[in-house]
């Protein structure tokens, strides 16, 4: 349910109007896999009957799916669009393109245009229906076997003295990020295939 005041006392209140007693009521806010602003919510309830029982869950069933499925969707277009962004940082980045939240989308289109791009692209596993934890912890495997490509080119521009001068690594400093890069490198590789076999 969303994390706000009085969610929790409309969902009491609908319980109580079916005449359900309420024995324990626990809150799950760092959950696993729940988008943000929200919280799960778990009950622990006394009905009449096992018709009781079932008239409870048909009607939390109404009044929960829909409000599940509208936040689930909502955190994935947030996600997606945060995604489109980021890959528009880096490409625009790795490139010298310009880019800037104070220039037009004109002054520059190949920002506007990866990001237009990646939008859809991103949003296209949350719409088929991957698995949203599995999708975050696989892409942040793969995110990590990027590394090197990534930080390769800083590490060469942090040892140009023409270009930092007297302010450029060391080689205790270079060894490290070396060793960090490939301490991750080889977590994420073997990572990867445990992701696809779902342990």
């Amino acid at each position: 349910m969303p994390d706000r005041p009085g969610e929790l006392a409309t969902l009491l209140t609908l319980l109580a109007n079916e005449r359900v007693n309420v024995v324990e009521v626990e809150h799950q806010r760092e959950t696993a896999g729940l988008p943000v602003a929200m919280t799960g919510v778990e009950l622990t309830l006394v009905t009449r009957d096992a018709a009781h029982c079932d008239e409870i869950v048909q009607t939390l069933g109404r009044w929960g799916y829909p409000l599940f499925w509208v936040s689930l969707a909502i955190g994935c277009i947030g996600a997606a669009l945060e995604i489109s962004l980021d890959v528009s940082y880096i490409v625009s980045q790795s490139f010298g393109w310009d880019w800037g939240e104070s220039q037009k989308p004109a002054e520059e289109a190949r920002f506007a245009l990866i990001y237009t791009l990646a939008m859809p692209i991103a949003a296209i596993p949350a719409l088929i229906g991957l698995d949203p934890l599995k999708l975050t912890m696989f892409s942040m495997a793969l995110t990590v076997i990027a590394l090197p490509i990534v930080v390769g080119p800083l590490i060469v521009i942090m040892n140009d003295e023409q270009y930092l001068q007297q302010h450029t690594n060391g080689w205790i400093t270079n060894m490290a990020v070396i060793a960090i890069v490939l301490v991750a490198f080889v977590l994420a590789v073997l990572a990867i295939p445990l992701q696809i076999a779902g342990s």
